[in-house]
């Protein structure tokens, strides 16, 4: 039966920090450590993807959270389109009203008016 070694999460930092920065080739790690490269090749995938349980967790939350957001300002930004376009057809919609009468105000025949 293989004998299985758990590492220390400070330890798997210094060694994958190590890897990552250059100072030392995982080859070099592996024979120095004593420890098989696929597990450093895992630890380093791990710390660029940087993210666990827990993280994942909210992360999931995050986006769901983000893609209802999104479709609540989507609803808000046609609603304020509407809203706008609307606004200038009333605008439009009085200056023509305003525009259609005539230039001087039309007499009216009164009873003064006519003999």
């Amino acid at each position: 039966m293989i004998k299985r070694t758990r590492y220390s999460k400070e330890f798997r930092d210094a060694i994958r920090n190590e890897i990552v920065l250059g100072q030392s080739t995982l080859s070099q790690v592996s024979k120095r450590e004593n420890i098989a490269s696929q597990t450093l090749r895992n630890w380093v995938d791990e710390g660029s993807r940087g993210i666990n349980g827990s993280e994942q967790n909210e992360m999931a939350a995050l986006k769901r959270q983000n893609e209802q957001l999104a479709l609540a300002l989507g609803e808000l930004a046609l609603e304020n389109h509407i809203l706008k376009k609307f606004h200038k057809f009333l605008e439009q919609k009085r200056k023509s009203e305003n525009s259609s009468g005539t230039l001087s105000p039309q007499k009216s025949a009164s009873s003064k008016d006519v003999k």
